[in-house]
């Protein structure tokens, strides 16, 4: 979430999850609508959590400020 794939291979490894998920829910849950789905991947200007721990709160933090096509207001570490 945090910055864009340093590389090419993070790309292709991003996309072949996407469909890999894609799969499973159609096995998991046949009758869901899977149109909608399959949006390309953004990469959002969001702060880094400065250590390994504090992930989950950064995620809860987003959420809290997203709307869905922006963030209501920026925050920091």
């Amino acid at each position: 979430m945090h910055s864009e794939p340093f590389d090419d291979l993070r790309r292709i490894i991003d996309d072949y999850a996407a469909k890999i998920i894609k799969e499973m829910l159609k096995i998991a849950i046949p009758k869901c609508d899977l149109k909608g789905y399959g949006k390309p991947c953004q990469y959002l200007p969001v702060p880094k959590q400065p250590n390994n721990n504090d992930c989950g709160l950064f995620v809860i933090m987003f959420m809290q400020e997203w709307n869905g096509g922006s963030l209501k207001q920026e925050y920091d570490n």
